[in-house]
This record gives C-alpha cells, structure tokens and sequence, in this order.
C-alpha cells in the first residue's frame, strides 16, 4: 500500500480530525508524526490514522478529501466507527473447511479490516514460546484459537496497524480484543520498562541490553489465555522444544477436544483428560509428563481447584496453589500466571533468560526492579535471545 491514492482522517492528540490525501498512506501518516506534514497537525501532535480509502486516480482521491472535509464532525465520527473496508479473502485452502461451520468456531464468511493503534507484530506473538496453537499459514494470514472460537488474521499492505480478520466485530469486540490484551498500552509499558531502569540505576551495559531486547521485541503483547489451558500446555512443556510442545498439545486436542472445523479441535476439558487413558494420553507424546497432566485434570474435574476462582487470589497464593500441583515447578507456575492469568511481574526462568541474566544482566537478576512489567521485559528479552538481533 505505499504506492496508490487515498484520502484520509487523522485523530489529533487534542481529539480534533484532520482530513487530506497523499499517494503514500504510510509515509505520509509518518511525515505528521514527525512534525513534517499539514501545519495544522504539526501543532497537534500525535496524530493517529482512523480512517481511509483508496482511489484509482490522484483526482478521484482529492475529490473524496474535498467531501469528508465538508462533512460535521459528528458525520464524521460516524463515518470512522462504521467503517469497513473492502473485504479480503481468507486463506484459500481453509475458507471452505471453516466458513460457516459448527456453532461456535467464531469463524464466519464476514471479513473485515480493524484498526491496531499500539504494538502488534504477529510474527513475533508466534514466536515468543507463550502460545502453541498459533500458526502461519499462506499469504500472510495467522490462525488463532481460543475456547471454541477460531480467528484469521493478517497485516494488510503498509497503512499502519491495519489488519484484516476473520471474525465479526461482535467477536472481535468480546473474546480477540481481551485475548490480545487490548486495550492496555504497551508503548506505555515500554516507556516505564527504560524508565524503571533508569530510576534503578542499573549499569549502562545492562541499560544497553535491556534497551535492545525491547527494541527487538516490539510488537509483542502477553495474551490473556484460557488458565486452564495454560496448566496443561506449561506442565507438558518441560523438558521440550517450541515444536515438540506444539505438536503434543495438538495431539491432545485431535484426541480429546471437541471439534470446531475440519481438522480443528478445540482444547480438551478437564473431564475429557481426567477420563483419557494413561496409554491415551501417552500416545500423544507426553511421556514422563502424562501423569502430571492427569493429575491436574483430576483437580479441576473434581473440584479440588477452580482456575477460575483462583483468579481472585493474590501473586503470592496463586504461585502457591499452582506450586501445590503435581509437577508443578516455579517456572510452569510462573508461566500459568503470566500467561493465563495476566500476572505481568512474573518473570519465567528458563535456560534463555538464565543466559540473558548473565550475560545481559552482568550475572545480577534486575527483573524485580522492573515490577509489575518485569514480565513483559521477559517476553522482549526471551524473543531477543532466541530469535532477534542477539542470535546474529
């Protein structure tokens, strides 16, 4: 999308609305931010993109600029929250399996576009070790899952933090925005991870570092996944690579979950796992691990723990009550809370950020200084030594 026409609205920071044009969307919006756009946005800084369209002539996009100008604000504002762009095909070799399916996929034949106005990189959501059902497909789309909802997903051409989805907005609205954990900050949360630090007055070496793992990490975000679904995934994740996770926890859902499309199972239930067989459950690779998973899903079945009441619990009771499970260590407790129940001091130790303490940290574990966005520092840091600049 850098080359073509479109007029447009900007939302300034003083909520005033900003219309123009240009033959390159994202360059332009650029130029205001940098204060080298309109002198009226120059005075208004930041501004944010809420609206546009494409045109097959230069003319044909100054004449549309001319109308939204002409417009009231009110009309204006109206014409931001209804809009949808023109929708965009799905990938081709699972529309026709998804579109229309089971109750309760959350895949529909509707596909729209949903402006992202904070950090959001889909690759690097797929890559930072805290999901396992994510996965790539052509294209550009990325399928996600969560509960009996499935979501389509993908960057469209350069206009920023433009994306296409799968979902209705309804959908969107309910289970995506809260599972991405819109719609807190996390340029804010960058912002007071180089703050924190520098309050601390931590060496300059691991400022530097600290600096470049965020920097790497951009566009990361912890998702708010289901915490029972987050027991299970951790405790089998000992001892195991990304791949050999996500292929064990897609052989417990082809075996016990509950079908949402062809080929597409949902997570199993705490009853369908607790009633698996141990031989079952071996089969879809656990090993040493089958008789944890079993362990855990006894709890939950029977009640002996609610997850979700274990919500309401305390950073220091719920490590407890999840270190009380069998083969529950601190860093698969540490994991539960950070990716199942949104607790973001935690900080999950494993051999990258073993290394990254260190090495990055000169051997002093400064997660603590971080507080209550230490683990957010975790997941730039962990993405930065396994698959950012530090692995050159």
């Amino acid at each position: 999308m850098a080359e073509g026409n479109y007029s447009y609205i900007l939302r300034c920071a003083d909520d005033t609305l900003y219309c123009g044009w240009t033959n390159d969307l994202s360059h332009r919006v650029a130029a205001h931010n940098a204060g080298k756009g309109a002198k009226y946005t120059r005075a208004r800084l930041p501004a944010e993109l809420v609206y546009w369209e494409s045109f097959g002539s230069k003319e044909a996009a100054m004449r549309r600029e001319y109308e939204l100008k002409q417009l009231t604000r009110q009309q204006k504002l109206k014409l931001i929250e209804a809009w949808q762009m023109p929708a965009t095909d799905l990938p081709a070799d699972e529309i026709s399996a998804a579109a229309g399916n089971k109750e309760g996929s959350g895949m529909t034949e509707t596909k729209h576009h949903i402006l992202i106005k904070d950090d959001f990189d889909l690759e690097k959501i797929r890559l930072s070790g805290q999901c396992f059902r994510v996965k790539e497909l052509s294209d550009g789309w990325y399928r996600f899952i969560t509960g009996e909802e499935v979501l389509y997903i993908r960057k469209e051409g350069d206009a920023p933090g433009c994306y296409a989805v799968s979902c209705t907005e309804q959908a969107w609205e309910q289970t995506w925005k809260p599972y991405f954990d819109f719609p807190r900050s996390y340029t804010a949360i960058r912002r007071r991870i180089k703050k924190a630090g520098i309050g601390a007055a931590l060496p300059e070496e691991a400022l530097t570092f600290a600096d470049r793992a965020v920097k790497s990490g951009r566009g990361l975000r912890i998702l708010r996944q289901d915490p029972w679904e987050m027991m299970i995934t951790f405790i089998l994740s000992q001892r195991k690579s990304i791949p050999a996770i996500m292929t064990a926890v897609e052989a417990l859902c082809r075996s016990f979950g509950r079908p949402l499309a062809e080929g597409l199972y949902a997570f199993p239930s705490p009853e369908a796992l607790y009633q698996a067989s141990p031989e079952a459950l071996s089969a879809c690779g656990l090993g040493y691990r089958a008789p944890y998973v079993r362990d855990a899903a006894r709890r939950v079945y029977t009640g002996e723990i609610d997850p979700a009441e274990l919500s309401g619990l305390s950073d220091e009771a719920l490590y407890e009550a999840l270190l009380a499970g069998y083969g529950v260590g601190k860093k698969v407790a540490s994991c539960i809370m950070l990716f199942g129940y949104g607790r973001l001091a935690m900080v999950p130790v494993d051999v990258w950020i073993e290394r990254a303490i260190r090495d990055g940290f000169l051997g002093q574990d400064y997660f603590p200084f971080y507080g209550k966005d230490a683990g957010v520092l975790q997941q730039y840091i962990f993405y930065y030594e396994t698959h950012g600049e530090a692995r050159a």
